[in-house]
């Protein structure tokens, strides 16, 4: 739920926002859900996020988790764990990738997709290198 608050706001703007709201919910694609709206309050219940993906394989995901753990603790690098568990799970979602590096590389929400760009694509690269059997 996403909540917004408006302080001291006179009702003939609030009202004036509220109807420009409307004008622009008309030009959504799929219809909003309705919003509950109390004077000098915003409130917009947003039930329509995206759920995270679940993991294809969730063994393998926590057994990358469990190698990126144990490369970090024989003093290897970040990139060294999130390299090992890029590798067990590249065929995951996305967002399962990034959380494993979180999880299991001890790697920071904001720093988890540029390891990811950065290792998927030395990895692309590498699978495209390899002779074709």
């Amino acid at each position: 739920m996403v909540t917004i608050y408006q302080s001291r706001i006179s009702s003939t703007a609030f009202f004036s926002c509220l109807r420009t709201l409307q004008d622009l919910s008309t030009l959504l694609p799929s219809p909003i859900n309705p919003c509950s709206i109390t004077f000098g309050d915003f409130i917009v219940n947003n039930d329509q996020l995206k759920a995270a993906p679940l993991p294809i394989n969730p063994a393998l995901v926590n057994e990358a988790i469990l190698a990126g753990k144990a490369i970090l603790a024989e003093a290897g690098s970040k990139a060294a764990a999130c390299r090992a568990i890029f590798e067990l799970i590249h065929a995951e979602h996305r967002d399962v990738i990034l959380q494993a590096f979180m999880d299991g590389g001890d790697v920071t929400a904001k720093g988890a997709p540029t390891y990811f760009y950065n290792i998927s694509k030395k990895f692309k690269r590498k699978q495209q290198q390899a002779p074709s059997v």
